[in-house]
């Protein structure tokens, strides 16, 4: 064993539309979940994309297609700071000669 396996390791994948910051994919080691890197490398982030972006999105916190909630995805995303909003999902059901727009049912949160 290499003496990087020791090292607190955090990672984040941002998608940057200029407008939002998108987080995403974020993981860490175990060292890194011993010592609390992903509140420190969200702190970072929030602070160096919020002076040019309208928003910072922690990203959705569901599972099952969007049908529950993962409590504690949503506990930890506004333990950073983020607050929960809910929205709902359509489906685009495309058609000849038209074009149909349909509520899927359901709220991504």
């Amino acid at each position: 064993v290499s003496h990087i396996a020791h090292v607190a390791k955090g990672a984040v994948v941002i998608y940057d539309t200029g407008l939002v910051a998108h987080s995403q994919y974020i993981a860490a080691s175990p060292r890194g979940k011993e010592l609390s890197v992903l509140p420190a490398l969200y702190q970072h982030l929030v602070e160096a994309y919020t002076p040019g972006h309208r928003y910072f999105d922690f990203g959705t916190s569901n599972e099952d297609g969007g049908r529950e909630v993962n409590p504690g995805l949503l506990r930890q995303k506004c333990s950073y700071g983020a607050r929960a909003i809910l929205y709902p999902t359509y489906t685009l059901t495309l058609r000849k000669p038209g074009l149909v727009v349909a509520p899927a049912g359901r709220a991504s949160r």
